[in-house]
């Protein structure tokens, strides 16, 4: 960049990304510029019409002004480089910042979704175990029926065998009638309760699936977020190596 297309009045945009310190020293570099542009103005490069005119003081102190002016130009250009590689640095370093924090993001979120599943894997596993109990009392339950209707009917052909008066009869109807409400109290409270339990253990199943899905469009998204700033990292960096051997030239 020459200093033609430079002007501390009119700063680039680029300027108000600098720090307070790079803004300091590109106004100065500018400005130098300036002068050296206003100093080459002033003193044109001398140019000698013949071998036989006769050269004047003053053309070699214009000579020497203008070399001055042009070792300057180069230094000043040479330090504008400079301020421009270290911007350029200070940006790769933010995304390199960035991308290493949304890799870590991605990492963390990536073991939690593992975990996640790991317990969706232990629901599933204990929903099994609860089929497997409540078909395991189902079939108790159906065997105590059985075994009570059989002593039932035992009973039955007791008493009707038995020579025991009335009293003692009604008081054994009425403990067997008893027993057997309890028993099936028992057994009813038992089923609701398995019940109760499996409804629960769908439920957090449930919920453990959506939170599932949900933690796995975030990982997705993560993933998108990631490629993007490697593609942004890795486009500046095949810009960064051009653009300083353009600058370098100029």
């Amino acid at each position: 960049m020459s200093a033609l297309t430079r002007n501390s009045s009119n700063p680039p945009p680029y300027f108000y990304d600098l720090n307070p310190q790079q803004q300091k020293n590109w106004m100065k570099t500018t400005r130098r510029m300036e002068k050296n542009e206003e100093l080459r103005a002033e003193y044109p490069p001398f140019q000698s019409p013949s071998n036989f005119t006769i050269i004047h003081l003053h053309h070699y102190s214009s000579i020497e002004t203008e070399a001055s002016a042009v070792i300057r130009l180069g230094f000043n250009n040479v330090k504008f480089v400079s301020i421009e590689v270290e911007h350029k640095h200070l940006e790769l370093k933010q995304q390199h910042e960035l991308f290493e924090k949304l890799k870590i993001d991605y990492e963390h979120q990536h073991f939690y979704l593992i975990e996640r599943e790991e317990n969706i894997r232990l629901l599933k596993i204990e929903l099994e175990q609860h089929e497997k109990l409540k078909a395991n009392l189902f079939k108790e339950y159906e065997n105590q029926t059985n075994q009570l209707e059989n002593n039932l009917e035992q009973q039955k052909l007791l008493l009707l065998n038995a020579t025991q008066d009335q009293d003692e009869i009604f008081s054994l109807k009425l403990k067997q009638q008893h027993e057997l409400n309890n028993y099936y109290e028992t057994s009813e409270r038992t089923i609701n309760l398995l019940e109760q339990n499996l409804r629960i253990a769908k439920h957090d199943l449930d919920i453990a699936k959506q939170d599932h899905d949900t933690l796995q469009d975030e990982i997705n998204d993560y993933k998108i977020r990631a490629q993007r700033v490697l593609k942004q990292h890795q486009l500046n960096q095949r810009e960064r190596t051009p653009s300083l051997a353009n600058k370098q030239i100029e």
